[in-house]
């Protein structure tokens, strides 16, 4: 399957495109992406900084790259999300945004261009501790994007019952009507 890339997401059920079982086992090896390496994308809409991102591979599955990504390897004795982290800081995407050509719509960067590109490489201790701060940074900020989008939900539930409460259709003691429990019940499942 060919590797889609799309927003810093590597999404396998987008646009699907399998290669037949005939193909030359050297393209294959050629093409082949693996565990551990880093995508990054190098074409997009010129301007809208809407490609040059990355993903790190966390699996191993039989996948190939296209055209228009560049894959990765680190070199033995750096950590591979040292480099995933910077290729992700505006820092990078400064300097590869910088490099952009193309015709009017679509942007490119180069891949010769990226592996030129410097890179401040620090003790292998320091690559594990800034990956470590960082992972626990992001995971945090991905406990408070669930929280907010929590947060949203029940905004919007309140609303909702205040909506129905107003319309008078929460419903009273009367036996033949819903009870308010049991709408509430019902709109927290739907949501």
């Amino acid at each position: 399957m060919e590797v889609n890339l799309y927003n810093g997401i590597l999404d396998l059920s987008r646009n699907r495109v399998y290669v037949p079982e005939n193909i030359d086992g050297n393209l294959i090896n050629k093409y082949s992406v693996k565990q551990g390496d880093i995508l990054l994308t190098l074409t997009g809409t010129k301007y809208k900084r809407d490609y040059g991102f990355t993903v790190l591979i966390q699996d191993n599955k039989e996948l190939l790259l296209n055209q228009r990504i560049l894959s990765i390897t680190p070199k033995e004795g750096i950590v591979t999300s040292y480099i995933y982290y910077f290729l992700r800081s505006e820092l990078f995407r400064d300097i590869f945004f910088s490099q952009e050509t193309g015709g009017v719509n679509q942007g490119n960067v180069s891949g010769k261009f990226v592996e030129s590109v410097n890179i401040n490489i620090v003790s292998i201790e320091e690559q594990k501790e800034i990956v470590r701060i960082l992972d626990k940074f992001l995971e945090e900020g991905s406990k408070i994007d669930e929280l907010t989008q929590l947060e949203e939900q029940i905004e919007l539930i309140k609303k909702s019952i205040l909506a129905k409460a107003f319309r008078g259709e929460l419903g009273t003691n009367c036996e033949e009507e819903e009870s308010s429990l049991e709408l509430l019940k019902e709109i927290f499942s739907k949501q």
